[in-house]
């Protein structure tokens, strides 16, 4: 058999839970040829040129192409490399605490997003993917994750102030 170049088709990125139809490179369209992408895994056929893809994480997917030409059979490789922007998780839930005590915001955050806070109020940083909250009254804080070309993604969590009890 004879290894044809081998091909790197596209590399790119795509949102959260997104598909992408992956095209391969046939390097002899007018000769017969076989095809199968692996991992099959998040594909919608792996036999054919151009499947959707619907990866969960990173992935990188290979194209092998078998072909007989001339009474030879010939293999060609064409890789596909998938970033996928994986959405935030707020771990912080509705709590109560006394006025002016800090709460430090904890979640797992893609960098490559842009994270804002609303209302600004009682936040160090509001561009911060974990600010440092000093609240003084009963807020609910909302942070919203924006990618361009991504649907934007939002978590809350509200905070509750214990009164101080009245002296004797």
């Amino acid at each position: 058999f004879t290894v044809y170049k081998n091909f790197t088709n596209f590399d790119t990125t795509i949102c959260s839970k997104d598909a992408i139809q992956l095209k391969s490179s046939i390097p002899n369209p007018d000769s017969p040829y076989t095809i199968i992408w692996s991992p099959a895994a998040g594909l919608s056929n792996d036999k054919v040129p151009s499947p959707i893809a619907k990866p969960l994480h990173d992935q990188q997917y290979v194209a092998t192409i078998s072909q007989k030409i001339g009474g030879n059979t010939c293999i060609a490789l064409d890789t596909t490399n998938i970033t996928v922007l994986q959405w935030f998780q707020l771990f912080n839930k509705d709590t109560a605490m006394c006025k002016g005590d800090p709460v430090q915001v904890r979640m797992r955050a893609d960098l490559r997003y842009k994270y804002k806070w609303q209302p600004y109020r009682g936040l160090d940083d509001t561009a911060s993917v974990a600010p440092l909250i000093h609240a003084d009254t009963d807020i609910t804080y909302v942070v919203t994750a924006t990618y361009p070309g991504c649907k934007d993604s939002s978590a809350s969590f509200s905070i509750s102030i214990i009164p101080i009890p009245d002296t004797f």
